[in-house]
């Protein structure tokens, strides 16, 4: 099953969460693929932590994308994400450049800590005039 893209001025790419998660930097890197902006994120996990709160950072080239450095959390036994609403809600315009490196990073995991899991991002030709929404539609996804 491929990828449904909404139009031919869009990409989509994703960032694994490590088997195991574990505080650490830099677990997958996606390079831009065009200039534009990051039209919609969605972050999910395998299987749920237990005992405390997960949290996940995005980074471009090394530096915060959103003013707030944890923008995803787990709450534990949760596989449902809690997006930072300080960050989508404060106007962030995430544009990029063609070439730039997105990473991932977990900061904070649980006392059983949660397995697998992707960040999906949904990239756009336009620059971005709006704030980030923090959802794709569920079609949106790679086999």
């Amino acid at each position: 099953m491929g990828i449904k893209l909404r139009n031919k001025d869009e990409d989509f790419d994703r960032l694994a969460l490590p088997s195991t998660h574990s505080v650490g930097t830099d677990f997958d890197t996606i390079t831009v693929p065009f200039s534009g902006s990051i039209k919609a994120i969605k972050a999910d996990i395998g299987v749920a932590g237990v005992t405390g709160t997960a949290t996940v950072n995005l980074k471009k080239n090394q530096a915060n994308m959103f003013a707030n450095a944890t923008p995803f959390t787990w709450a534990t036994a949760s596989l449902v994400t809690v997006y930072d609403a300080t960050d989508f809600a404060s106007g962030t315009v995430l544009n990029v450049t063609k070439g730039d490196k997105i990473s991932l990073d977990i900061t904070v995991i649980q006392t059983t800590p949660a397995k697998g899991g992707y960040v999906y991002i949904l990239f756009s030709r336009r620059p971005n005039n709006q704030v980030v929404t923090a959802s794709l539609d569920p079609q949106d996804s790679r086999s």
